[in-house]
Parts: C-alpha cells; structure tokens; sequence
C-alpha cells in the first residue's frame, strides 16, 4: 500500500473514530430505553426471565473469582523482582481489557433486563416504593461511563444484584411454580440475599473497618427492606409480580341482586355517600368487586377482607381463582348488607384487601382498594385506591 495513502486515510478515520467514540455511550443508552420499552412482558417470557437469572448468577461467580485471582496475582507480580516481574506480570494480564470489558457488559446487560421487565409489573401491582428504586437502579445502568464506574464499587455491585434476583423471583414464583406462590416472600427475600451475600468478607479480602461496613451494607439493606415488609406492609409490602387487582371497584346492588348504574359524571371507583346509605337501607349491598390477573397454571383460593375505620370487620372466602389468557382478568367480588360504623362519622373508611390462599398464615396479599365515600354530586377527586 502507498505510504502517503496510508497516512491520509488514517488522518481521515482518525476523526470519526474519535467522534464514533464519543457517541458510543448515547447509542447505547438509546439502544437500553428502546430495548426497555420493548421488552415483551408476558407470563410466557418466564423461562428467558430464568435464564438471564441464571447469567447474571453466573457472570457475577466469575466476576467474583476473576477479581480474587486479578488481586492474588498482582501481589505475586508486585513481589517479583526487575524484569522478571514485569514479564510475569504481562503473561499474566495480556487479555486484562477485553476480559474485564465481558464480564462488566454482561453484569449490565442482565442485569438491565431483569430490572426493565419488572418495572411495568411493579406498576401495575402499585408497589410504587419499589417502582421507584427499580427506576433509580436501572438509570445507573443506561449510561456507560457511569456504570463502569460503579460497577466497580462491591456495595453497588451487591445491591444491584439483589434487586435484579428479588424482582425475578417474586415473578417466576407464580409463573413457573405456582403452587409455592404464597411462599414469594421467602423466596425473593432468599434471592436477595443471595445477590446481596458479601463473599469477599469470607474469603478475606476485605480489610479495614469502612471497608467491611460497605461489605455488609447491602446485607443490612435487604434485612431492613424484610423487616418493613412483615411489620408496616402497606408502601413496603414487596409485592408478587405475577398476579394483581386489574380495573377493580366498589358498586351497589339492590335487594334483588341487580347492579346499580352510576349516575352520569362519577368515576367508576367513586360512589357517592347517600347512594350507599340509601341503597344499604333498602335492602340492598355494597361490593367490591376484584379483577384478578393471574398466570393460567395458578389456581388458589381468592379472599377478601373487609376493613371499615381501621377495624376489620369481615373475611370472605371466594371461588377457586383460575388463571386466564394473557391478560385477562378473572373476576371476584363479594358484598356487604351492612358496615358496623354509621355513615357520616369523620372516620368511616371502608377497604376491601383482596388475597389469594386459603389458610390465614399462607394468603398473600395482591391488591387493595379504598373507598372514600364523598357527598353531593361531584367526586372530583376522589375515588378509590388500587395499590
């Protein structure tokens, strides 16, 4: 080839490859959104949920031993002497680059999938607490400077694991196995530790007292985030990603079990204060009614509990729920003649809870809705709460 050709295509290629450079990082945070965006979010997709389960373990194993390995022999090198030392220590690291480049991609891309899968489960199911760390997580993981960078920190590197593990396992509890779905919570807080487990610190590698600190901190997370969840529930009750309340409501029917029509104007979550009385002085029921989305293979026990000003005042045992086509809804409902508090005291809130299992220590929470009953004709802003 003609030398001066040579130097002026390498001038030429310089350039762009500089600039090509430069846009790598905007092309793949463009190429993680869209790829978020459409991800396929099916009950079906629970195998390749499984599998990039399974990759991430794998590649966080390797990543693990191939940093314990880096470290035992980079004292050996530094314990060398002259030029004997440094050629030990390049035989050693010749492929240090591309290694390190496979293992941190593979760790974001698993990861990133596992978190973007659950983010739209965890809306639907209303665990918005959970929503929100999950978004936070996957942020960090669509810039690329940026998540080389923290990748290298083992606390980050511990919680985004346990987070990508806990989210996986909370939805292939009811996808792949059914019937352990009211064992969820055990499972997903397991995965989490499991992704939180600090190796290092049992292998030795961790020295200083800020760096074991840092070590634990994710394990001293993911027991903190149990405790909420079994004591305070509500905002902190980890949820099940693969069955959810969808569209559900409280209506009315009158005395001969005929569904009463809203008046014209009112959201289908809202009911007004001296409908309720009057139709509940005639005769008639108040009902919650609870459509529930569920994986076709799971069948369970369907049970709603009725709370009234903080009190719970009833338990109902509904059919047999039966999973449906992607989708679709089963639906349950249960009614109520009468509520123990009058109407038109200051604290009056009427909640139907809606659980899937039979015993009372095995039922799993999978929505709830809260009805707040409003006066006049307008219920602007106000209706009842799926979460």
């Amino acid at each position: 080839m003609n030398p001066a050709f040579s130097a002026r295509f390498t001038s030429r290629l310089g350039p762009v490859l500089h600039a090509l450079g430069k846009a790598l990082p905007w092309l793949s945070m463009a190429w993680g959104v869209a790829s978020g965006l459409l991800i396929s979010r099916r009950f079906e997709m629970a195998s390749r949920v499984l599998v990039f389960a399974i990759a991430l373990l794998v590649a966080s194993l390797v990543f693990g031993l191939w940093s314990s390995w880096r470290e035992r022999q980079e004292q050996s090198a530094e314990a060398g002497e002259g030029l004997e030392g440094e050629a030990h220590r390049g035989r050693l690291f010749k492929h240090q680059g591309r290694i390190d480049w496979a293992l941190v991609t593979g760790t974001q891309v698993f990861s990133q999938y596992l978190l973007m899968f659950s983010l739209t489960f965890l809306y639907w199911t209303g665990a918005w607490l959970y929503l929100g760390l999950a978004l936070l997580a996957v942020c960090t993981t669509l810039w690329d400077p940026l998540f080389f960078r923290v990748v290298r920190l083992y606390p980050y590197r511990l919680l985004l694991r346990a987070a990508a593990f806990a989210l996986a396992a909370s939805f292939l509890v009811g996808a792949l196995f059914p019937k352990f779905i009211t064992q969820y919570a055990m499972v997903s807080l397991a995965a989490a530790f499991l992704g939180a487990f600090p190796g290092r610190v049992l292998h030795g590698r961790v020295r200083g007292l800020q760096a074991y600190a840092g070590a634990l901190l994710p394990l001293a997370c993911v027991g903190l985030a149990a405790l909420a969840h079994s004591m305070w529930g509500g905002l902190f009750r980890f949820p099940v990603l693969s069955v959810w309340v969808k569209g559900g409501e409280f209506a009315l029917q009158d005395a001969q079990g005929e569904w009463l029509p809203k008046p014209t104007g009112f959201a289908s979550e809202a009911l007004a204060l001296s409908d309720v009385a009057s139709t509940l002085a005639e005769g008639g029921r108040l009902c919650c009614v609870s459509p529930v989305v569920a994986p076709r293979a799971l069948q369970s026990e369907v049970v709603h509990e009725w709370w009234q000003a903080g009190q719970k005042v009833d338990t109902i045992l509904l059919p047999e729920l039966k999973g449906r086509d992607e989708g679709a809804a089963y639906r349950t409902f249960s009614c109520k003649k009468n509520l123990p508090a009058r109407f038109g005291d200051d604290d009056l809130r009427v909640e139907c809870r809606v659980f899937v299992g039979r015993m009372p220590n095995e039922r799993v929470e999978v929505g709830a809705l809260l009805l707040s009953f409003v006066t006049g004709r307008a219920p602007e802003g106000v209706s009842s709460e799926l979460r």
